[in-house]
C-alpha cells in the first residue's frame, strides 16, 4: 500500500502544472486615450457583498478600500492597561498609535471603531486609467514594463471588479492573435497585446471572469 501512494504521488508530481503568469503588453485598451479621472456618477462609497464591514470608496482619481475594525474593552481590561487606554472627549487613544477613536459605553463595556483605508489604486502614468464603452480599465505597471488589467463595471446597484485567472481563461486568451509566452523570473509567462476588437470580445466571452461585487448602501444586504 505504501508502494502504491508513493508512485501516485510520484506520478502526480509529474504530471502537475507548473504554475504560470500573464500580462498584457501595453496598458488596456491600448488605442484608448488615458483619462485622469473616474466620471462622478459612479463616485462613492460602495459595500461589499454581505460584508457591512468593507467597503470600497471611488473618488474622482483614487480608489480605496475601506475596512472598519471593532474593538471591545471590559472596565476590568482599560484598569489592567494601567493608562494605555484613556479617553479625551468623544474619542478614545492607546489602540492605534499617534490616532483617537470614536468610542461608546454600554454596561460598563468600551465599544471602539477604526476605519482602516488602503489605497486600491491612483491614476498615474504608471497605473493609468481607461475608459471603454461603460468599463472602467484599471492598469498596473508589473515587471517587466507589462500591464496587469482589471475592469470596473458600474450597475444600477453598484459596481463589479473583474479580474483574470488567466489559468481558467487560458482558451480565451489564446484567441488573440497577438500572444507570446516567455520566461520571466523562472515563470512561464504569456504576454498579450489584443486589437481593441480582440479585447472587447474577450470581455463578451468572460475573460475577465472573476468577479467581485459591492453595492450602493440602499441597495446593500447582509444576505
Amino acid at each position: 500500500m505504501k508502494t502504491l501512494i508513493f508512485l501516485l504521488l510520484l506520478s502526480l508530481g509529474i504530471t502537475a502544472q507548473k504554475p504560470t503568469s500573464f500580462y498584457f503588453a501595453e496598458a488596456q485598451p491600448k488605442q484608448v486615450s488615458t483619462i485622469l479621472q473616474f466620471d462622478t456618477l459612479i463616485c462613492g462609497e460602495y459595500f461589499l457583498k454581505g460584508d457591512s464591514l468593507t467597503r470600497l470608496v471611488i473618488t474622482p482619481d483614487s480608489v480605496f478600500s475601506r475596512q472598519s475594525i471593532f474593538f471591545v474593552f471590559t472596565k476590568e481590561d482599560i484598569k489592567k492597561s494601567k493608562g494605555k487606554y484613556y479617553t479625551e472627549g468623544e474619542k478614545m487613544y492607546g489602540i492605534v498609535d499617534g490616532q483617537g477613536l470614536f468610542f461608546a459605553v454600554n454596561n460598563d463595556t468600551t465599544y471602539a471603531i477604526y476605519n482602516q483605508e488602503d489605497l486600491y489604486f491612483k491614476s498615474t502614468n504608471d497605473t493609468p486609467l481607461r475608459k471603454q464603452g461603460g468599463s472602467y480599465f484599471l492598469n498596473e505597471k508589473e515587471e517587466g514594463n507589462y500591464f496587469s488589467s482589471l475592469l470596473i463595471y458600474p450597475t444600477k446597484k453598484g459596481v463589479i471588479i473583474y479580474s483574470i485567472d488567466h489559468e481558467e481563461v487560458l482558451e480565451e486568451l489564446r484567441k488573440f492573435n497577438d500572444l507570446d509566452s516567455l520566461q520571466l523570473n523562472g515563470f512561464k509567462t504569456y504576454v498579450a497585446n489584443p486589437t481593441l476588437e480582440e479585447m472587447n470580445l474577450f470581455i463578451q466571452n468572460k475573460g475577465f471572469k472573476d468577479a467581485t461585487v459591492y453595492y450602493k448602501p440602499k441597495y446593500f444586504s447582509k444576505k
